[in-house]
């Protein structure tokens, strides 16, 4: 969550796009940032796990079998696509960052075979979803327009947060179930036919050419966010991700 902060500062800082793909070291539960800290005692699965507090909204993640994307994207290419006649600096959320990404979610797992589509309930017109929704704990137990979802299974959902001109857009794809939230079903589950190797390469490949399409640049190969960032790993530790106060602030 650190890392993805520094990205949005960044990109804020600097006009240049980040994207991140990563998984995590060990089984960590994620609150989203309206969720009240108690409610973690609720889901009796997870309470042994470590637990972060993003700093965007949306309900908890069980991060053990999924994987994570992360991009942070400067106001001079999202505010072409804001749907609001606002300055610069006050573009809101985007709309087309959120579908472009799931779209080729959804495109690359229906040539896989897998029927997935977006959540669009009683056929509304899609939106982003919304931060304040107070629904179930877990996130993929939540649904809303635009989730990437096989059936009733959601297997991807993503959220943002804006600083100044900038966003950062991060979500997780479920690959498989976890014993820590026996309540989901991932794609293997959903009858994937393709190696895990494939499965984690399809899914960087379609994030990058939807950004890449929809906003028509080319992003840079780099080999390490921190290289990219220009950022030391110590420096986290100072971050408000690590501080008690963050994780209780709800």
């Amino acid at each position: 969550m650190a890392i993805d902060q520094s990205m949005l500062e960044f990109t804020d800082r600097t006009g240049q796009v980040v994207l991140r793909f990563y998984e995590w070291l060990v089984p960590t539960v994620s609150l989203g940032y309206f969720q009240s800290l108690s409610q973690r005692h609720d889901h009796t699965e997870s309470k042994a796990l470590e637990i972060v507090r993003r700093a965007t909204g949306g309900g908890a993640i069980v991060h053990h079998y999924d994987w994570t994307y992360s991009v942070s994207v400067p106001g001079r290419l999202l505010f072409n696509y804001s749907d609001q006649k606002r300055s610069r600096q006050d573009i809101g959320a985007s709309p087309h960052l959120y579908n472009a990404l799931h779209d080729s979610i959804v495109e690359w797992l229906q040539r896989e075979g897998v029927p997935a589509q977006k959540w669009a309930s009683n056929g509304a017109p899609e939106k982003l979803p919304s931060d304040t929704c107070r629904c179930a704990f877990l996130c993929f137990e939540r649904r809303a327009l635009g989730d990437v979802v096989v059936g009733q299974h959601k297997v991807l959902g993503s959220a943002q947060r804006r600083l100044g001109g900038s966003i950062l857009q991060h979500g997780s794809i479920l690959i498989s179930r976890s014993t820590f939230a026996p309540s989901l079903v991932g794609l293997t589950e959903l009858g994937v036919a393709t190696s895990l190797e494939n499965l984690k390469e399809g899914f960087t490949q379609s994030i990058r050419i939807g950004f890449e399409q929809a906003f028509a640049v080319s992003l840079p190969q780099v080999d390490s966010v921190f290289q990219a960032l220009g950022l030391e790993k110590h420096e986290l530790s100072k971050s408000k991700f690590h501080r008690p106060e963050w994780l209780n602030s709800r």
